[in-house]
């Protein structure tokens, strides 16, 4: 034990020994050590890459098929329903009961109606409608304990949705209602129940249609299998209506939002951007600021069983128009812990090669120090240009990039000047034209702007300026774009957005300019802003089309007071 530590001390005295008669050792360490360390650690990066971006790989891959799962299950449910209500409506009991001369007089359901019920336990109600809509047969599910009803429970449901709808339809033809919510009395049962109502008409011996048969399936089972069936993932998970409002989604308060007459429990109120990729693309995915989105789309009213024939209707719908979607949100924060694992792994091992390279390193500087001349000092003069010529590049890079951007800036606010304002606004149009989709231009004017100058001085109003820049900024869309136009007037351009978008965004806008307040001197300068809004059209030919009816309708918002939003239709 002495022996080695003898070993050691002497060891470390050597080093120190070098380290004091020749300071070269260190200079000459660092240059052999850094461009490895530099390697090693590049390396370190690139692999550390791969390793993430297969494991993103991975999970996205994970993410599309559990959606496919999820889908699959609805699916599933859908056509299971569709072939119990096609057993129901040609079966035997139900027949013998509507090919009576005098079916009135029966009012019974069929007799194995109520085991069906029992043993299906997804059905709220079976029902036989006669032709006017008088309920002649009825088994409630009666929390599992199915009980035909007696004909002085039987009601007349003529006047209802689901009934004229159906009546219309043909033999093998069948309607699917809206999921919703349960009503009772005029108000939603509570606790809420979810229903899908899916319906066909029943014929006689002599082909007479002597009605429809209607289940009222619920729809809360469906929600929990697919609950089940989607349960492995870590995503959030969501199913959302054609309209945006969930049917499953963050939390009960935000569910259902369209049965409550509320806009704002909408994907399309809290996630706008990722809802109006969501909403035109059957299926996807694509990351975000939210997260990595993952989304399929469900046709209910397809016909699996028959393809050729979408015999799933709804009167007033397309098959491809009445959907479901299926949404997987995986937060941002969740989304790249996935890569936290290999971090650790991958530093470790950096850290231990690194060890072996300084000490590598430092035995071959030792070695080299006494290696000084010529080859030194040209080493060192090359390195000198080489940094002065780094220095010199970097200079006019940021000149040239400085000039670019004065060229396209306004330079008080830092907005688009009106010149690259016009060079967007001419590609925003040829992309509207591509995809058959309308933009619109909001201008904006600061009101008595000139009064805010008369009164504090031009560097107030520049602030003013300032302030309503930022609040413009934060305001608006990442993909909108907003211009200084000149003085006091701003114009702002949304893609893809038709004039009632623009309308509740420059109404939050005006909303937001009503709170600035300036602090200038011993003074607080407050202001409100004029709206004007024009909605693009197909014989617009340039962004100056556009603009010259957005400025009319801003100067028709001055006239008409000030403090207000305006729209020009077209």
């Amino acid at each position: 034990m002495n022996v080695q530590w003898a070993s050691v001390s002497g060891l470390y005295y050597k080093y120190i020994k070098c380290i004091r008669d020749s300071p070269l050792i260190i200079k000459r360490f660092f240059l052999l050590f850094l461009p490895l360390a530099l390697l090693c650690i590049s390396g370190a990066i690139i692999i550390f890459q791969s390793e993430s971006n297969m494991s993103r790989l991975e999970l996205r891959s994970s993410e599309v098929a559990a959606i496919n799962v999820g889908v699959n299950s609805i699916e599933t449910i859908v056509q299971s329903i569709i072939i119990d209500l096609a057993y129901l409506a040609t079966e035997d009991g139900l027949l013998n009961l509507i090919n009576r001369e005098n079916h009135e007089l029966y009012t019974l359901p069929p007799a194995d109606w109520p085991a069906f019920s029992q043993i299906k336990g997804i059905y709220d109600q079976i029902r036989w409608l006669d032709t006017n809509g008088q309920e002649r047969a009825r088994v409630d599910f009666n929390n599992g304990k199915p009980l035909g009803v007696p004909e002085h429970g039987l009601q007349g449901k003529g006047n209802r949705y689901y009934f004229t709808d159906t009546i219309k339809l043909s033999r093998g033809e069948f309607y699917l209602s809206p999921l919703d919510l349960n009503i009772e009395h005029g108000e939603i049962e509570q606790p809420v129940k979810p229903m899908l109502r899916i319906g066909t008409p029943v014929f006689d011996s002599k082909n007479n249609k002597q009605g429809i048969v209607l289940l009222n399936y619920l729809g809360g089972r469906m929600l929990q299998y697919f609950d089940q069936m989607m349960a492995g993932t870590h995503s959030q998970v969501w199913i959302i209506n054609r309209d945006g409002y969930w049917l499953r989604g963050p939390s009960d308060d935000l569910e259902w939002g369209f049965m409550y007459q509320k806009p704002e429990a909408s994907m399309g109120y809290h996630y706008p951007a990722a809802w109006d990729t969501i909403s035109g693309t059957q299926k996807g995915q694509f990351e975000d600021a939210q997260g990595l989105w993952t989304f399929n789309t469900i046709y209910p009213l397809k016909n699996k069983l028959n393809p050729g024939r979408d015999s799933i209707i709804q009167p007033h719908l397309d098959a491809r128009e009445y959907f479901w979607k299926v949404v997987l949100m995986l937060p941002d924060n969740e989304f790249q812990s996935l890569s936290s694992k290999a971090a650790i792994n991958i530093s470790v091992a950096t850290t231990i090669i690194l060890g072996v390279m300084f000490f590598v390193s430092w035995k071959l500087a030792h070695t080299w120090v006494r290696l000084k001349g010529a080859n030194e000092e040209i080493h060192q003069i090359n390195l000198r240009l080489e940094h002065t010529v780094l220095e010199r590049t970097l200079e006019l890079e940021e000149a040239k990039k400085k000039a670019e951007k004065s060229a396209r800036t306004d330079e008080l606010t830092g907005l688009n000047n009106l010149r690259s304002f016009d060079y967007f606004g001419n590609a925003i149009i040829e992309q509207s034209r591509r995809n058959e989709k309308t933009f619109t231009f909001i201008m904006l004017d600061i009101d008595f702007f000139k009064k805010i100058n008369d009164t504090y001085g031009h560097h107030a109003g520049d602030l003013t300026l300032k302030a309503v820049s930022n609040c413009i900024i934060e305001g608006i869309r990442a993909s909108d774009i907003c211009a200084r136009i000149g003085g006091e007037e701003f114009g702002i351009l949304l893609p893809e957005t038709t004039a009632r978008f623009a309308l509740i965004q420059a109404e939050r806008l005006r909303q937001s300019f009503s709170d600035i307040v300036v602090p200038y001197d011993k003074s607080k300068i407050t202001l409100t802003v004029s709206f004007g809004i024009a909605e693009s059209c197909d014989d617009d030919t340039s962004i100056e089309n556009v603009r010259m009816r957005a400025d009319k309708a801003l100067y028709l918002a001055k006239k008409q007071g000030r403090n207000r939003v305006v729209l020009l239709k077209s």
